[in-house]
């Protein structure tokens, strides 16, 4: 029996001694040096490690890491540490590359997670699907590897939370807004609706919500960001010849047409007139109408000029047929008198 309590009391005591002579050895080197066979030796730099330990009479040899291998703190290293990899087969995708003081810093990809972290994300997994009929609920952000409480629309992160406390938010500044929950430390200038770009305001900005612009009078919308307009450009005009076929509206630009047959338009009717008809109105025609102008009517008729050509026309037949007249009676008495002288 007091063989086997001594055995027990010596092997209990004997690495207690050999740990305090350990101990003791450690607290003789200072922090920038390490301890190997009684010497201290003076420590690598971080991306470095140790070649040859130092003597009595040399100091530490230390060579750099080589690729794909790194050292991130002063060290007493004869080997590297190998450089993380980061493996898409678990979600992961190279935030940081490693270099000979640090390690590779992976993070998730997108649409990932991670579920293994303490100083480098290990592991991640694909984001939840929601079904139909749901939505997804975000209501917190991580800032330094921590889930803070996001802020309510029309509000921004002063102070991000901390173990202690949760988010600080105040209300945007004037003429600034946040239209969502966030985690975000500014709020976003609100939308100027510039005249010269063809747009007005529809609604004001808010602590919550932008601007909403609108095409000015006569404009139409050709660039749209959710529901306000950011560039508009003016209407269409329809050239002489043409007619508006269907009217400009805020989204759509105006549609001509051109005139056709006896009509015409100046660019600004909604269809083409007949041209005007100068006869039906006793008046004498000065220029015929084209499709992009109205027939231009001259002086009105007169009763002598209605009169006068049937005048001239009866005047000629009558002086045709006196003519006429004159000539035959002119050949009878001719044939007669020629008759006598024959007879005698």
């Amino acid at each position: 029996m007091y063989t086997y309590y001594t055995f027990i009391h010596l092997s209990t005591v004997l690495p207690l001694l050999f740990t305090i002579n350990i101990e003791f050895s450690r607290a003789r080197c200072n922090n920038a040096e390490y301890e190997i066979n009684g010497e201290c030796c003076p420590m690598c730099d971080p991306g470095k490690r140790v070649k040859t330990h130092c003597d009595e009479e040399t100091s530490t040899t230390c060579y750099s890491c080589p690729a794909m291998t790194y050292t991130n703190v002063p060290n007493g290293f004869t080997e590297c540490l190998p450089c993380s990899v980061c493996d898409p087969n678990n979600g992961l995708r190279e935030k940081q590359a490693c270099t000979s003081t640090s390690d590779t810093l992976c993070g998730p990809l997108t649409h990932y997670y991670c579920v293994d972290q303490l100083f480098n994300c290990k592991k991640a997994i694909k984001h939840s699907t929601c079904s139909p009929g749901q939505y997804i609920n975000q209501t917190e952000y991580e800032v330094e590897e921590r889930c803070c409480p996001m802020c309510a629309p029309g509000t921004h992160v002063l102070w991000h939370c901390t173990q202690d406390k949760i988010t600080t938010c105040v209300p945007c500044l004037e003429s600034t807004f946040i239209s969502e929950l966030n985690g975000l430390m500014n709020c976003f200038p609100c939308t100027i609706c510039d005249a010269s770009r063809g747009l007005r305001v529809n609604k004001g900005c808010s602590q919550s919500s932008d601007t909403v612009c609108e095409p000015l009078e006569r404009f139409y919308c050709i660039v749209k960001k959710k529901s306000s307009c950011t560039s508009a450009l003016q209407h269409s005009k329809c050239r002489p010849g043409q007619y508006i076929k269907q009217a400009g509206t805020s989204s759509t630009d105006t549609v001509c047409a051109d005139c056709t047959g006896d009509t015409y338009s100046n660019g600004s009717f909604s269809s083409c007139l007949p041209h005007t008809k100068c006869e039906a109105m006793r008046l004498t025609e000065k220029n015929p109408g084209t499709h992009s102008s109205d027939t231009e009517c001259g002086k009105p008729y007169n009763s002598l000029t209605i009169i006068a050509p049937s005048v001239i026309v009866t005047l000629t037949i009558i002086t045709c047929v006196s003519v006429f007249s004159v000539t035959c009676f002119c050949k009878r008495k001719r044939k007669r008198s020629v008759g006598g002288k024959i007879k005698s």
